[in-house]
């Protein structure tokens, strides 16, 4: 990223952080999100508790009704930097941080309406959607930085909210990655930021929310990598790699005004239904550009794509302006409503070098939220498409039950059907066009179950997915679409011991599917040992411990940075992938540091494991190392 984009950033924050209030903000907002109540404590993954002493809140503006409790101050987790890392089920990267990142499981696709197909860096983006507000009664600020063995190894996060006069709160979410990578021209850039306005009027009935986000990708593009000796480690910056002045810009910049209105006056609480009536209006804008000044003679990465020795360059613009509205019907006790209607528009417009092109979305939706039993919860949730989008669909529905202290059991159903994305059905290069397509839409059937036993720490799981139409990346980095119904089914096991201060958390997950267009590992697992207690008097809290995880042998997927698209290699096949990692973190109040030494493996047999080998493919950190994080909250 220019330097003068960050420091423009930096600055507008600071600004904010210095701006003194024009009288006194109060210690409560009126209204629903205002009062002060007393916080329900957070859980883990598995529903036990966890222990802090915050008492900040932060919400989503379109689920204003699910306040969630302030739990970032544990050491459960904190020594993971990385997103990939971060996430329920496996992710894998190319290796280093900021990275294009693959999801080593099959989940439905969250779609309604068109879509440009680039999904490669979402682990990493905060759109617009996930721009979190804070209930709080004074300023708050949360700083987070991790670094590698060298300041070009960096992760940074801020989150800041304070409230001003006449009720408005501001809130703000900074993230920044830069990461040199371990291999010549492997360097990623990633920025996100996002700003919020929210205020209150009519004593709470009017709410308004103004969010801005912009996210920002740079990554350079080695191609793939010479081969490494087989049997010893050697420098990484050693290796060869294929391309040199190739480059991919991803960025993404929306503008949200969202807006609701309770019907109901207070004065007549009881006598009249209370009924919200919401608007959101969206600006969009994503440009995805990646150019090669000097793409190999022989075309042999790049294959059909390589429309002109000179010089490669893919570039696509999209914009839309959106427009939601709303009703929502809330029962007297019960959070989410219980019933929403609603419409959503989307114009589009697109510039796919050298081709323009206009676009409507039109759906009508809504969703159901009921307390059947005390113990019985049933939410759906639908929408149609109209118009242009005549024939799509989505149609789901969850069903949660507590069994009190034999836990609680939870399943779901979800048919949808969605148009292929736009980089499935054409494709230029150069002002050359690559493809063109006309596939039928994808049916997605799916049917997901989860059972928890937290007096145990056990949670067990399963989805299976039937994938009518399916499209996938062929050896060719060319879209193709299956003939025949793909199943897929996965098996996943949470079990988690704790003798005294001794704990092992262990997550297993199986899955196969029934055809090999769909390219995952046959299992991933993933473990933690650890011993986590109180040490100086209580003073501070302290954690040693050592993380594993493990890939099956498998033939992982290709990646092709001109389209953004991971594909099915077939070349390298690898095999059983350890990647062992020991850490120690401590928290003293609101301040929290950690310490690792990463993928110790190596470094122990002297072998290499071909984690990024030959081809450029996605295995995790690749040379390890020491790396260091700290965390510190501030609340004024």
């Amino acid at each position: 990223m220019p330097g003068s984009v960050l420091r423009k950033h930096i600055c507008l924050w600071m600004c904010w952080l210095l701006w003194p209030a024009a009288s006194a903000w109060p210690q409560n907002f009126p209204g629903q999100f205002g009062q002060q109540r007393q916080m329900n404590a957070p859980t883990d993954s598995l529903g036990g508790v966890v222990r802090d002493t915050s008492r900040i809140e932060w919400f989503l503006p379109q689920k204003d009704w699910e306040i969630h409790p302030f739990a970032d101050s544990t050491l459960k987790g904190f020594q993971q930097y990385d997103p990939t890392r971060q996430q329920a089920l496996p992710w894998a990267s190319l290796g280093n941080l900021g990275s294009a990142a693959w999801p080593l499981f099959l989940d439905p696709s969250q779609r309604q309406g068109f879509d440009l197909g680039i999904h490669a860096w979402d682990v990493y983006l905060r759109p617009v959607e996930r721009i979190p507000y804070f209930r709080v009664g004074q300023p708050y600020t949360n700083l987070y930085y991790s670094q590698g063995q060298a300041q070009d190894d960096a992760r940074f996060k801020a989150q800041f909210s304070r409230n001003f006069a006449h009720q408005v709160n501001f809130s703000l979410d900074h993230q920044a990655i830069n990461n040199l990578g371990a291999f010549n021209d492997q360097r990623t850039r990633v920025l996100s930021l996002g700003m919020g306005l929210w205020w209150q009027r009519l004593g709470g009935r009017y709410q308004a929310f103004l969010t801005f986000a912009e996210n920002n990708v740079q990554a350079e593009e080695p191609g793939r990598l010479g081969p490494p000796p087989a049997d010893t480690l050697v420098a990484s910056f050693t290796l060869a790699t294929l391309l040199d002045q190739a480059q991919v810009r991803f960025a993404n910049r929306d503008w949200s005004w969202f807006h609701t209105l309770r019907l109901r006056p207070d004065s007549l609480a009881g006598r009249l239904p209370d009924l919200r009536l919401g608007h959101r209006l969206t600006w969009h804008q994503s440009t995805f550009k990646y150019f090669d000044a000097a793409p190999p003679a022989d075309s042999s990465f790049y294959r059909i794509l390589q429309t002109d020795d000179r010089g490669l360059r893919h570039y696509i613009e999209w914009r839309y302006v959106a427009n939601h509205v709303f009703l929502r019907w809330h029962r007297k006790g019960q959070r989410p409503p219980l019933l929403e209607a609603g419409l959503v528009h989307r114009y589009h417009r697109l510039y796919q070098e050298p081709r323009d092109s206009s676009l409507h979305d039109l759906f009508v939706q809504g969703s159901l939220n009921v307390a059947l039993k005390e113990r019985l919860r049933l939410s759906a949730n639908a929408h149609l498409g109209l118009w242009q989008n005549f024939g799509e669909y989505k149609l789901s529905g969850e069903l949660e039950l507590s069994l009190g202290k034999a836990g609680q059991l939870s399943g779901g159903l979800l048919s949808q059907r969605f148009r292929p994305s736009l980089l499935t059905q054409r494709a230029w290069v150069a002002h050359r066009q690559v493809w063109q397509r006309d596939y039928e839409p994808v049916i997605e059937t799916s049917i997901h179950g989860r059972y928890r036993l937290p007096a145990l720490e056990l949670e067990a799981g399963m989805r299976y997915m039937l994938v009518h139409n399916l499209i996938w990346w062929d050896s060719l980095a060319v879209p193709r679409q299956s003939g025949t119904p793909v199943s897929y089914l996965r098996l996943q096991l949470i079990k988690n011991f704790t003798f005294g201060p001794l704990h092992l958390d262990n997550n297993l997950v199986w899955q196969r599917a029934s055809a090999a267009a769909v390219r995952l590992p046959g299992w991933v697992t993933r473990h933690s040992l650890y011993l986590e207690g109180n040490v100086f008097r209580k003073a501070m809290r302290a954690r040693f411990g050592l993380d594993a995880r493990f890939v099956a042998p498998w033939k992982p997927v290709g990646w092709m940075p001109l389209i953004g698209q991971f594909y099915l290699q077939e070349a390298v096949e690898h095999p059983l992938t350890p990647l062992v990692d020991v850490h120690v973190a401590f928290r003293v109040k609101t301040f929290r540091f950690f310490f690792k030494l990463e993928n110790l493996v190596p470094y122990l047999n002297r072998a290499y494991y071909a984690l990024v080998a030959y081809h450029y493919l996605p295995y995790g950190l690749v040379g390890g190392g020491l790396r260091f994080g700290l965390s510190w909250r501030l609340v004024d």
